[in-house]
C-alpha cells in the first residue's frame, strides 16, 4: 500500500492532480478495490471532464461489478470526448455484442479498425460478433486477420480452428 500513501502524499501537495487521480484509480482496480477506483476515476473526471481516458478507465470498473448500463454511458462519454478512441470504440462493441445488439457492435468494431487498422482486438472482437449473426465467412476473415497480426494469441487460433470446422460441417449439411 506504498502507492497508495504516495499518490495520497501527491494529492495534499496539488489536489486537482488529475493524473494522480487517474493512476491511484488504476492501483485501486488493480486491488480489486472498485469503489475506491470508481471514488478516483470520478474526481478525475469532475476536475477534466473532457479527459476521455478516464471516462475509459472507469467504464472498466463498471464492467468488472457488472453494471454495464454504466459502462455504456462511460464508453459514449470517451467517444464524445474523443471521436478518434478506437479502445472505446472497440470496448463499447464488446457489451454491445453481449446484448445482442449486433449490428451496432460490428459498426462499433468497424470504427476502431478504421482508427486503426492495426487493431487484432477489434478484427477478433468483429469477428466473433459476425459468427454470432450467422455470417461465418464474414467471421472467418476477421478472425484470421486477427490471428494474421497476432499469431501468438491462442483466442485467435482456437476461433478460427473452430470456425473452420464449423464452415465444413455447414457445407456437409
Amino acid at each position: 500500500m506504498n502507492e497508495i500513501k504516495a499518490y495520497t502524499k501527491l494529492l495534499e501537495i496539488n489536489p486537482r492532480n488529475t493524473k494522480v487521480y487517474q493512476h491511484r484509480g488504476i492501483f485501486w482496480s488493480k486491488q480489486s478495490d472498485y469503489d475506491q477506483a470508481i471514488i478516483d476515476f470520478t474526481e478525475a473526471i469532475r476536475l477534466n471532464p473532457h479527459y476521455a481516458e478516464v471516462y475509459n478507465l472507469r467504464r472498466m470498473v463498471w464492467s468488472s461489478k457488472k453494471k454495464n448500463d454504466l459502462a455504456m454511458f462511460d464508453f459514449t462519454k470517451a467517444i464524445e470526448r474523443n471521436t478518434r478512441y478506437a479502445d472505446a470504440f472497440n470496448n463499447r462493441g464488446v457489451i454491445l455484442a453481449r446484448k445482442g445488439n449486433y449490428d451496432q457492435a460490428i459498426d462499433d468494431f468497424t470504427k476502431a479498425l478504421e482508427i486503426d487498422s492495426f487493431y487484432a482486438d477489434a478484427y477478433y472482437n468483429r469477428g466473433i460478433t459476425w459468427f454470432d449473426k450467422g455470417n461465418l465467412q464474414q467471421a472467418l476473415a476477421d478472425i484470421g486477420k486477427a490471428l494474421h497480426m497476432k499469431p501468438e494469441d491462442q483466442r485467435n487460433k482456437k476461433a478460427e480452428t473452430l470456425l473452420e470446422i464449423r464452415i465444413k460441417n455447414f457445407r456437409i449439411e
